[in-house]
C-alpha cells in the first residue's frame, strides 16, 4: 500500500485528481466532513475490538466498495508519508465542507480499495503486469461491484 501511496501523493501533488473506489459506509461523519477509523472508539465505549484485518472484512463480506470520489489534495509529514486527504465528493456543495472531504491515512489503509493512475505515472516494473494474461473476476467479486 505503501508504494501505491507515494505514486497516489505525486499525482496529486502535481495537482492532478486521482480517482478512488471505497467503502463509504465506515467511520464517516457527514456533519464533521471527515473519514476516519478512530472516529468512533467502540473500544472505549464499549470494551469492543472488530479485530479483523481489510483481508478478512472482504472475505467475510463485511466491506465492499460502495463510492467512487477524487482525491485533490494530500498533507505529508516530513519523511514524504501522508496523513490525511482531500477528498472531492460527488454530492456537490451541500456535503461535507462545501463538498470536500478529510480523509485520513489510517482510513485509507483500511476502506480504499482501487485507485487509477495514468500509465505516465508509473514505473516499468508496476506497468509490466499489464502484459499478463487478464483474470475474469466474478460479478459477486469485491473489485467487481464498481469499476473504471
Amino acid at each position: 500500500m505503501d508504494r501505491i501511496k507515494k505514486y497516489v501523493v505525486s499525482v496529486v501533488k502535481s495537482g492532478r485528481p486521482v480517482w478512488f473506489g471505497c467503502d463509504m459506509g465506515k467511520f464517516y461523519s457527514a456533519k464533521h466532513a471527515l473519514m476516519d477509523p478512530e472516529l468512533i472508539d467502540y473500544k472505549s465505549a464499549f470494551d469492543f475490538d472488530f479485530g479483523m484485518t481489510k483481508m478478512e472484512r472482504m472475505q467475510f463480506g463485511e466491506c465492499t466498495m460502495t463510492h467512487i470520489m477524487v482525491l485533490t489534495g494530500v498533507h505529508v509529514e516530513d519523511d514524504g508519508k501522508p496523513v490525511r486527504w482531500r477528498v472531492e465528493n460527488s454530492y456537490g456543495e451541500s456535503v461535507g465542507d462545501k463538498g470536500y472531504l478529510t480523509m485520513t491515512d489510517k482510513w485509507f489503509d483500511e476502506y480504499v480499495f482501487q485507485v487509477v493512475l495514468e500509465k505516465r505515472d508509473l514505473p516499468n516494473d508496476v506497468l509490466d503486469v499489464l502484459d499478463q494474461e487478464a483474470a475474469v473476476l466474478p460479478f459477486w467479486d469485491i473489485f467487481g461491484i464498481m469499476g473504471p
